[in-house]
């Protein structure tokens, strides 16, 4: 027979052996990996530390289509019958059929926090759009960072003797772009490091001993990775859309591929011009610590 995805339930009371009268809040997070589980980790964590009550429910970090499609039937089942005062989940979970399932939820508030916005979501190739991922997002309100740009500058670079060393990393999944291993077997002699660090400590000191951190994606709501590595000291080069220019300067943002490849260009002719110089970013306005209390402001 077939069995359903893993599925966990934290719970985190005040006594197993009697009612407690704290604030009770459920936590949901179908897709929990990545930066899903870094924010639903940082806010549970939070909540806990100023008293409040929190049930966190989960779904291992595997097959975002079906988990957007079939999480709240997945877990509908799974949440306790509590008098919950507030549901935070991410919007990998169809809110509306939730409440569908468990109608005794309905008298919480809910906060949704949207990772991404599906419906503009770009297709991998010209067809008719599958909308039902961005319809979920409604009715509770990797081709997409785009290697071909990235890696046919450093193609650019290799063929014309620049000297650079390339750390590419992140997890790999099934339906990788080709022209990942493309890059990999062209670029080999530049490779620092490649794919996914099992550590945040060997991913942390490998953005520490880089000098540039390059996006190219046509679909980024945030970019925390480009966040970390700035924070880190990396200077960032990011395209003139999206978010970016909304977070980064103007020195750090490029208008096409040709002058992304010639920025990178002079950066190797002239590597102290990026170690010596670090753009402004105000960073500290996206930390934890600055944020914290804003979120604690959506439980109060």
């Amino acid at each position: 027979r077939c069995l359903p995805p893993k599925f966990k339930i934290y719970s985190k009371r005040a006594s197993d052996t009697m009612e407690s009268t704290k604030p009770k809040i459920l936590l949901i997070e179908p897709f929990y990996g990545g930066s899903h589980k870094q924010l639903i980790d940082k806010i549970n964590d939070t909540l806990v530390t100023v008293g409040m009550e929190t049930h966190l429910a989960t779904l291992t970090a595997k097959k975002w289509h079906w988990r957007a499609r079939v999480s709240a039937l997945i877990l509908w089942e799974q949440i306790p019958y509590l008098e919950f005062e507030y549901i935070f989940t991410s919007s990998v979970l169809s809110l509306a059929e939730l409440m569908g399932l468990r109608p005794d939820l309905g008298k919480a508030k809910k906060i949704v926090y949207f990772h991404e916005n599906q419906l503009v979501y770009p297709v991998r190739e010209k067809k008719e759009r599958d909308f039902q991922y961005g319809y979920n997002q409604i009715t509770t309100w990797e081709h997409d960072k785009n290697p071909n740009d990235f890696f046919s500058a450093l193609f650019e670079l290799s063929d014309e003797k620049f000297e650079f060393r390339l750390s590419v990393l992140g997890e790999s999944y099934a339906d990788n772009p080709p022209i990942f291993q493309e890059a990999k077997e062209k670029l080999s002699e530049h490779v620092f490091r490649w794919g996914y660090l099992e550590t945040k400590a060997e991913y942390f000191d490998t953005l520490l001993r880089g000098d540039v951190v390059i996006s190219t994606a046509v679909h980024e709501f945030f970019g925390v990775s480009m966040l970390e590595a700035a924070n880190l000291g990396c200077y960032p080069l990011c395209p003139n859309r999206l978010v970016y220019p909304e977070i980064f300067p103007k020195e750090c943002i490029y208008n096409t591929p040709n002058q992304l490849a010639k920025t990178l260009k002079r950066f190797c002719k002239f590597p102290d011009t990026i170690r010596k110089y670090r753009p402004d970013c105000h960073l500290d306005r996206f930390s934890w610590s600055t944020l914290r209390m804003k979120y604690l402001g959506l439980f109060s």
